[in-house]
C-alpha cells in the first residue's frame, strides 16, 4: 500500500487504448474474467495506490464509462500505443494537484499492491524523472511512473515518430525497479491465455 504522501502525489491511468489485435479485435479491457472486465480488475488494484485515476480508452467508451472512473482517451490519432496513453493520463495533472503518474495496462488483472510505493521510492532515491518495473528477467515498461514535467518530452517523442515505450523511458533516464515475482505482471493478450486464466481463476 502506498503511503498517504505518495497517494496524494500520484494519479493513475489504466491503459486500454489499443486495438486488441492479438485478441481478434476484441477490446481486451472489456473481456470478462471471473465476471468482471479486465480493466475493472486493474483499476480496482491501482485505485488504493493513487489519488485519482482515469481509464485510457479509445473504443467502446460508453462501456468503459460504466465502470465508474473518468475516461482519458488518446489525444493523438490512429492508436499510436502506450506512449499516447501515458500522455492522456498526464492530462490529469494539468489542472489538478499531483506530481506523478502511475501506469498499468488494462489487460493485467492483478498488478502489484505496492507498485506505486516501490516505483516512487526508487525514482526519488535516484533523482530520476521516471521509473519502470523489472520482473521475471524482463522489463515491464507499461508498469511505470512518470513525473509531470516529462509531458513536453512525451509530446515531442510522439510527434517525431512514436518510439518504443522502453526506448523512450531509457531516453528520459528512467530507473528500473526490481520486483520479486513476475506473476502480478502477467497480462492476458490472447484468447488462449484468457481461457486458461478463466479456468484457473484470477
Amino acid at each position: 500500500m502506498a503511503t498517504p504522501d505518495a497517494t496524494n502525489e500520484v494519479a493513475g491511468v489504466v491503459l486500454c487504448g489499443g486495438r486488441g489485435q492479438r485478441m481478434g479485435g476484441r477490446d481486451k479491457g472489456l473481456v470478462a474474467l471471473d465476471g468482471r472486465p479486465l480493466a475493472e480488475w486493474a483499476a480496482r488494484a491501482l485505485a488504493p495506490q493513487v489519488a485519482r485515476l482515469c481509464i485510457n480508452a479509445n473504443r467502446n467508451r460508453e462501456a468503459y464509462g460504466e465502470l465508474g472512473w473518468p475516461l482519458c482517451p488518446d489525444t493523438v490519432a490512429n492508436f499510436p500505443g502506450p506512449l499516447a496513453g501515458f500522455l492522456a493520463g498526464l492530462g490529469q495533472l494539468v489542472e489538478q494537484p499531483g506530481t506523478w503518474l502511475a501506469t498499468v495496462p488494462g489487460d493485467t488483472p492483478r498488478p502489484p499492491a505496492d507498485l506505486v510505493e516501490r516505483l516512487l521510492t526508487a525514482a526519488r532515491e535516484a533523482g530520476a524523472p521516471a521509473a519502470l518495473a523489472h520482473a521475471g528477467g524482463r522489463r515491464q515498461p507499461v508498469f511505470a511512473l512518470l513525473h509531470r514535467d516529462l509531458r513536453p518530452w512525451l509530446e515531442a517523442a510522439l510527434a517525431a515518430g512514436n518510439p518504443a515505450t522502453g526506448a523512450w523511458l531509457d531516453e528520459v533516464g528512467a530507473v528500473e525497479v526490481p520486483f520479486p515475482s513476475a506473476e502480478p505482471f502477467a497480462g492476458i493478450n490472447t484468447e488462449a491465455e484468457w481461457r486458461r486464466r478463466e479456468a484457473e481463476g484470477v
